[in-house]
């Protein structure tokens, strides 16, 4: 019986190899030669690196959001590609330098490519490494099905492949460092949670998980590891870049931006106050047309009100996952954490972008653990469906004075923290159905 075991293990690896294999083919083949405007960015930036061109490197409209300058359109145009859509860099200067070389040696489609190549896997490997952290009472295969159902049909990864954006990096990164904590991997972890901080610094919150478990070893490595980062990108690109970098991000914190796929709680206050108040953020007399073809100029200056309203309810947010999660033990704390902290950061960051949810909806299968398995698979199905294109152009063109998909999804977001945090507690704290429980025979 013991060997009838380890060949179920065996076929269900087999298999879970399989799906996530074609998986990736079928997704490499669909965005294969796209033209993503997000890592276009990356693409310029490096380019003007290698060029000796620094000072086009963070250049921007003046409020930095929609496409970017006309020097970036010209040079473009020199390159061969008049046409195409991009958006300005906004990543610390290291990244540009790094990827110099790769500028230099490849075209535009090249490196759009190779870079689908490798975060299309990525993502795969994302799955199979929760699986890994979750250690949920379901096979492997099931796993696999589930996740690349998500991520198939939900609008969270599907706007971070068609912009190939270094979330899905980033996301790899997280989801690397929480499973080799689980492991009790503690360097790996904090230079994998390190190096996420570098390219985006949101993920280096997720250090609070290392803190109150007082593992102190892999919190000390992801300070050493961003600060190294950050003291490399010193090195090769100089102090001025930084500036730069810096007023762009300052320029961002002091903005609500009103888009669709602006998915944060500073959004969704400016338009529940719009709605009171009666005050259209779009003019009415261009409707639908402007609202159809989604202009990316709605930004306001952001009232006190909501700055202090988002930081009150981000510590409390926090607060409710660490009192919803403590007494756990070690296992259940590390399935619930990440996605509690990870929801709070994002929906009460400056930006809110819907592919910045990619790490929730890898980690959001966690529900199987917990929900008995047709409620749970009902759950996901239901959140699948709500967060897909296909119901956002229907809810887009509910539009009137405000971006209501905008509000929509992030009230169904809200809905979700709400489900793991603001239950019963008998929710987090039960143990794994045992209806799911796959059968383990012990060696005699």
């Amino acid at each position: 019986m013991t060997n009838l075991s380890r060949l179920e293990d065996r076929a269900d690896l087999q298999i879970s190899i399989v799906l996530l294999a074609s998986w990736v083919a079928i997704l490499v083949s669909a965005n294969w030669g796209n033209w993503p405007p997000d890592l276009s960015a990356l693409y310029m930036a490096g380019h003007f690196w290698s060029t000796g061109q620094y000072d086009l490197i963070y250049a921007s409209p003046e409020k930095f959001f929609g496409v970017g300058v006309q020097s970036w359109a010209d040079e473009l145009t020199r390159l061969g590609y008049p046409d195409e859509v991009f958006f300005p860099y906004i990543y610390p200067p290291l990244w540009a330098a790094l990827a110099s070389p790769l500028a230099q040696a490849l075209s535009p489609p090249a490196f759009f490519n190779l870079f689908y190549v490798i975060h299309i896997s990525m993502i795969a490997a994302s799955i199979f490494l929760t699986y890994r952290l979750i250690k949920p009472p379901v096979p492997l295969a099931l796993w696999c099905v589930v996740s690349c159902f998500l991520a198939y049909l939900s609008m969270l990864s599907s706007t971070a492949l068609f912009h190939n954006q270094l979330q899905i990096t980033v996301t790899f990164l997280i989801i690397l460092s929480l499973e080799r904590y689980g492991a009790s991997a503690m360097i790996t972890a904090g230079i994998a949670l390190g190096i996420a901080a570098a390219i985006k610094v949101t993920p280096a919150a997720l250090g609070i998980i290392f803190l109150l478990d007082r593992s102190y070893r892999p919190a000390v490595v992801t300070a050493i590891t961003g600060l190294g980062m950050l003291a490399l990108s010193y090195l090769i690109t100089g102090p001025q870049l930084h500036v730069e970098f810096l007023n762009q991000i300052k320029t961002i914190s002091e903005q609500v931006v009103i888009m669709r796929v602006n998915w944060n709680l500073e959004s969704f206050l400016f338009q529940v106050s719009s709605l009171i108040t009666g005050v259209p953020l779009i003019d009415p007399a261009k409707l639908p047309a402007e609202l159809l073809a989604s202009p990316l100029d709605h930004t306001q200056p952001e009232p006190f009100w909501i700055t202090i309203f988002t930081k009150v309810v981000l510590i409390a947010a926090i607060a409710l996952v660490l009192f919803r999660t403590h007494g756990l033990n070690r296992l259940d704390r590390l399935r619930l954490r990440p996605i509690g902290l990870l929801l709070a950061m994002t929906m009460c960051a400056p930006l809110g972008w819907s592919h910045h949810y990619l790490p929730v909806l890898i980690l959001l299968p966690v529900i199987l653990t917990f929900v008995a398995p047709l409620r749970a698979i009902a759950l996901l199905l239901a959140f699948a469906s709500v967060t897909s294109i296909g119901v956002f152009e229907l809810v887009h063109l509910q539009n009137t004075q405000i971006h209501f998909n905008a509000m929509f999804n992030t009230a169904i977001l809200m809905a979700t923290f709400a489900l793991f945090f603001a239950r019963p507690k008998s929710f987090i704290s039960k143990q794994p159905s045992k209806m799911l429980k796959r059968r383990r025979l012990s060696p005699k």
